[in-house]
């Protein structure tokens, strides 16, 4: 695949994406328009429809595609090439990509028609800008420096938020952001500030290292952050020209194919189960083996370099895929039920009102208390499911609290056993000298400290099925509520209009007759994925007083 020809492409797909979303977001800025027009003509006259949460939802999904990102966040552990991989991507050689953990701060790249780095702060500094240089040379750290940060628990730039750089690339130019992340097993704190993105983000590019496969530090960042959550994760095998190099003779062909044919089946092992969709196996879609030094030494020499045997052209096609058809398509299949949902509320409002235009304004007074009796109902129905919100967070609290502290004493009978692959290797001598102890007693911590984080890491797996089980049972009551909420409200409609409601027989699923809240409700249980204390739900608004407390 020519390089060149691949771009073009590339961008050629994503231009007609970017302009069926500016010409949605058109329409939808149009709807939200006409719905806010009536209203403001019904506070005049009969009065509004109540439609003020879909002209907020529509004017959001038209501002979402009129500024169409597709935001890539680039994830993995120190020293793994990220920096040297998007510099390739990039052609030019602007991120600290040597062999120091230099990504000290978190770099979003954007377009921009000028090259520039802004530094923004976290205390309230204004923004710094910088060139390309000054900005390698400031924010790279060597590795002894480093290492006491590590020791001391502290982050290389903790005034530093994030870092903006702007570059007139055309991938960039059409809607793509990129987020560099710092190094996953640096500190505590810089994980969760690269973790903190993954939700921002359209999709994962995971970069790992062919001389280090699938790490216990990364299986556990896969587990534990980016399983069950719906995203889509492209594997950046990189340094794959590595493989030759490292063997005792590079030129023998066979023990060349016999070492990458071990180490495919090795990635395969661990990464297989993040490379389903819908039941469809599509790792060779998603796992690339790249040499980026290759590329970018290529790219550095001329920028429409032929990059076969870099494992890039076939990277750029999948991603093409990814970018113009299969992320497109959820997002503007998101739109569409917008929309649709919209304008049913508007009909069905509208079809409501009709009718109490020509009553009797006493008449209209006996039909409001007429129906007394279904809004003590609907209040019934509001107590029974706050009633199971309650009892299912006791059971719960208690459940977890127990299964925990069993665990951690358990953990006794077995930490023999389960300690000695963990544990450092012992000299007798070494032991004997006071600079060895030392050394070995900083390297005994680090052992325990990670054997604490893996134990933790495989009950929170256990507890978290328990947990899904409960939003599980959540969900199937809000489901049955939902139902019996808008036969209520379905009730009060023919009383106060004489006239039948036509229930939606198209709908194939309970979620689609369900209130606004009781979707809601039902959507619990995705968002309790991977988030064991429910940090997940009050980012999406969740009552959590009223669950957790």
């Amino acid at each position: 695949m020519n390089n060149q020809v691949g771009t073009d492409q590339f961008i050629n797909d994503l231009e007609r994406v970017s302009q069926v979303r500016s010409e949605i977001a058109i329409c939808l800025s149009k709807i939200a328009d006409t719905i806010n027009q009536a209203e403001l003509a019904g506070d005049n006259s009969s009065g509004k429809l109540s439609l003020i949460r879909d002209i907020e939802d529509i004017t959001a999904a038209s501002k979402n595609l009129r500024q169409g990102v597709f935001r890539l966040l680039v994830l993995g552990d120190m020293k793994r090439g990220k920096s040297t991989f998007l510099n390739a991507l990039i052609g030019e050689n602007i991120l600290p990509s040597d062999v120091n953990p230099c990504t000290a701060v978190l770099t979003i790249l954007r377009y921009g028609a000028e090259k520039k780095v802004t530094i923004h702060f976290n205390d309230g500094k204004s923004p710094q800008q910088l060139d390309f240089q000054s900005f390698k040379y400031k924010y790279t750290i060597d590795p002894a420096e480093a290492k006491k940060l590590e020791q001391e628990q502290k982050q290389a730039f903790p005034d530093v938020d994030y870092a903006v750089v702007e570059y007139p690339l055309t991938l960039l130019e059409k809607g793509i952001e990129i987020v560099d992340s710092p190094g996953l097993n640096d500190t505590e704190a810089r994980n969760e500030l690269s973790l903190g993105y993954v939700n921002n983000c359209h999709a994962i590019l995971f970069v790992m290292r062919a001389s280090q496969p699938c790490t216990l530090g990364e299986r556990r960042y896969l587990e534990n952050y980016i399983k069950g959550r719906g995203l889509s994760v492209f594997f950046l095998v990189n340094a794959w020209d590595q493989v030759k190099k490292s063997l005792i003779d590079p030129d023998d062909l066979e023990e060349l194919t016999s070492a990458e044919t071990r180490l495919r089946q090795v990635f395969k092992a661990n990464l297989a189960e993040y490379c389903y969709v819908d039941g469809q196996d599509i790792y060779d879609e998603r796992v690339f083996e790249l040499s980026s030094i290759q590329a970018l030494r290529r790219r550095l020499k001329n920028p429409q370099a032929d990059l076969s045997k870099t494992g890039f052209p076939e990277f750029m096609g999948a991603l093409n895929t990814f970018l113009t058809r299969e992320r497109a398509i959820a997002e503007l299949r998101q739109v569409r039920t917008l929309a649709r949902q919209a304008v049913n509320h508007t009909l069905e409002a509208i079809n409501r009102r009709i009718p109490l235009l020509d009553q009797d304004v006493d008449e209209l007074k006996k039909l409001i208390d007429s129906v007394e009796p279904e809004f003590t109902k609907l209040n019934h129905i509001r107590d029974q499911f706050q009633k199971e919100i309650i009892n299912t967070r006791d059971s719960q609290a208690r459940g977890i609290s127990e299964s925990f502290r069993s665990y951690v004493l358990n953990l006794g009978n077995t930490f023999e056993n389960d300690f000695l692959r963990y544990q450092p290797n012992l000299n007798l001598f070494d032991f004997l000298s006071s600079g060895k102890r030392e050394a070995f007693n900083i390297a005994l911590q680090k052992a325990f400290e990670q054997y604490i984080t893996d134990k933790s890491a495989a009950w929170t797996l256990n507890a978290e099925k328990d947990m899904n089980t409960a939003f599980k049972e959540l969900s199937n009551s809000a489901a049955q509520y939902g139902a019996s909420y808008n036969q209520v409200t379905n009730q009060i409609t023919e009383k106060l209009t004489g006239q039948k409601v036509n229930v939606n027989t198209h709908s194939t699923t309970e979620e689609d007759n369900s209130p606004g809240w009781a979707k809601w409700a039902m959507g619990l249980l995705s968002l309790s994925k991977g988030n064991l204390a429910g940090v997940a739900l009050a980012g999406a608004g969740f009552e959590l007083s009223l669950i957790w407390h």
